[in-house]
């Protein structure tokens, strides 16, 4: 995978979200700092673990947010955004995630055994990881969140055609986007630390 540069306010906004000591320049920089820093805090270590073990489900939600896995169990469980559901998919190693097309409700459906990609409904899906210009901090059951949650900006499109339609249509919008297999990628070295 071609190292890829990040915009500087995706950098300053992952620090921002994730807490992190410094501004990831690359994306290769932000998945270390990730894996060092907010995966290395005991509580979230903690709840990796009982996600592992099939006892959590990462960002559940009741809400609708076109994102939702097919569990061994049976279960369908809503979670906040792609990386959520890709993350619980590769961490429980056999999952099936759900996906909708952001910009215009196309269904996609991933199966995850394993640690990789084992079937796509479709071969073009990329993912998308970005932010806006709302920076600001609100209070939220008793804590400071973002304004702008990252999740609003975690999302995964059939293609880079359905991508580029969504963000002509977002003028505040910047990120940067991967394939769904160098994706896969990253997250199995942060989470497996390889």
């Amino acid at each position: 995978m071609v190292e890829q540069w990040l915009d500087p306010r995706v950098s300053q906004r992952l620090q921002q979200v994730l807490q992190l000591s410094t501004a990831p320049a690359t994306m290769s920089e932000f998945w270390q700092l990730a894996e060092k820093e907010y995966l290395g805090i005991p509580e979230n270590k903690e709840f990796m673990e009982q996600v592992r073990a099939g006892k959590a489900v990462i960002a559940e939600t009741d809400e609708d947010t076109g994102y939702s896995l097919a569990l061994p169990d049976g279960s369908n469980p809503k979670v906040e955004c792609a990386g959520d559901a890709l993350g619980t998919a590769l961490l429980r190693h056999v999952d099936i995630v759900h996906a909708r097309c952001p910009h215009c409700g196309e269904k996609m459906q991933i199966k995850i055994e394993g640690k990789r990609v084992v079937n796509a409904s479709l071969p073009s899906i990329v993912f998308w990881m970005g932010g806006s210009a709302k920076t600001g901090i609100v209070m939220l059951e008793g804590k400071d969140i973002p304004e702008d949650p990252v999740c609003y900006h975690i999302h995964l499109f059939p293609n880079r055609d359905h991508l580029a339609a969504w963000l002509q249509a977002k003028s505040d919008e910047f990120g940067f986007t991967v394939s769904l297999n160098d994706i896969v990628e990253l997250w199995v070295q942060v989470l497996y630390n390889r």
